[in-house]
């Protein structure tokens, strides 16, 4: 079967095309044709047995709770499940519930977004407006686009703070931003500030308007105030100042996507934006530097370091630098898709085998458990670590 693009497929179907995404392959060779189609119908089985549910059970709300077969509205009412899941159906063939999805989207986010509601900024830009802008790139279809672009209107607002940084929450009517007061007060995780600006450049290339790109690429910007420790900033960062609430720095939940978007944002612009770029290699240095060797498994992880907060006692200090949360494994792949491109590694040969090291660990953590779940979280033992604990 020949390999086609997404647009091919949707015109010509799975019969001509096969199944999506399958490698270049001949099943006489290692690594089979057949092998890689019946993993590739596992997966696109096992989405179309939880849309299924999905469609049954919780058909225009954010999510179903599938122990009770009930839904709940907890992102809004946007129905974040199907909007989010628009572009893996087309990926995968599934047009027969990507039009019933398409539809009730086109006929009932409109009025959605104009309830009298404050909405999670990060998580609707991200599931929402990406959901959205990832149809409208595979099809092409100009109701997406506007659809699309009603939403990123509403959302960028809450890019309106005194610094630039985004506020965790906008008001739909009247575009008011705010964060929830919290243990670091009012504050974003990095993840929320330095992720979305992959949809709103999406955006602004689509529609024309390069304002939705200049506003999300001015929160990284206004980062230049805070002082990196080798490219890594603070976990949360305070909207009406850009200043840090956090001390800690790393790469696990909450800061996780930050750097990943640096890289994604830098290749998106065909590296007319320098500033990620630089921004990521820095990073790098960084991360170099949080890479432990856990004892006795021998297996690498990033850990974290605490910058010295406030009446954290030492001990604490010491579980969250070893701690490795199952978010940390999208690195593998990051350090994959930048270590081909001129100047997106500090060292091609060196980049690869830490991503390979990191791979190794998070299959390790899947296979040693009983279930097959890799934990959302854990704490290693190091060496010095349990020197210092006398083992």
């Amino acid at each position: 079967m020949p390999v086609c693009t997404a647009r091919e497929r949707l015109t010509l179907g799975p019969d001509y095309c096969g199944p999506a995404n399958l490698p270049v392959c001949s099943d006489s060779e290692p690594g089979s044709c057949a092998h890689w189609r019946s993993r590739a119908n596992l997966v696109r089985d096992a989405f179309s047995d939880a849309f299924s549910a999905y469609e049954a059970h919780a058909w225009g709300k954010d999510e179903l709770r599938p122990l009770s077969n009930t839904s709940r509205d907890n992102w809004g009412g946007f129905a974040v499940t199907m909007v989010d899941s628009l572009d893996t159906m087309l990926l995968m063939g599934l047009n027969a519930p990507y039009e019933r999805s398409r539809r009730w989207l086109l006929d009932h986010l409109p009025s959605r977004l104009e309830r009298d509601i404050e909405v999670p900024f990060f998580e609707l830009s991200i599931r929402v407006l990406g959901g959205l802008l990832g149809a409208h790139t595979l099809t092409g279809d100009a109701e997406l686009l506007a659809l699309a672009a009603r939403a990123g209107r509403k959302l960028h607002r809450a890019f309106d703070s005194p610094s630039g940084v985004p506020w965790c929450s906008v008001h739909l009517t009247s575009g008011a931003g705010s964060c929830p007061q919290s243990d670091f007060g009012e504050s974003v995780p990095l993840a929320e500030l330095g992720t979305t600006q992959l949809e709103f450049a999406a955006l602004a290339a689509a529609l024309g308007e390069p304002r939705f790109a200049d506003v999300a690429d001015g929160a990284i910007g206004a980062l230049r105030r805070i002082p990196a420790r080798r490219g890594l900033y603070p976990t949360r960062v305070r909207p009406r100042t850009a200043s840090p609430a956090s001390r800690a720095v790393g790469l696990g939940a909450g800061a996780d996507s930050f750097y990943e978007a640096l890289l994604k944002r830098w290749l998106q612009s065909g590296g007319a934006e320098p500033r990620p770029l630089r921004m990521y290699r820095a990073a790098l240095g960084g991360l170099t530097d949080l890479v432990r060797r856990s004892a006795p498994s021998g297996l690498l992880f990033v850990g974290s370091e605490d910058l010295g907060e406030v009446g954290m006692p030492p001990a604490v200090r010491m579980r969250s630098g070893l701690q490795h949360d199952h978010l940390q494994c999208f690195l593998p792949g990051l350090l994959a898709l930048g270590a081909p491109h001129g100047g997106a590694a500090l060292n091609e040969s060196a980049t690869w085998a830490l991503a390979r090291g990191l791979l190794d660990t998070c299959w390790t953590l899947y296979s040693r458990q009983p279930s097959g779940l890799g934990p959302e979280r854990v704490v290693f033992s190091t060496e010095e670590s349990r020197a210092a604990a006398g083992r």
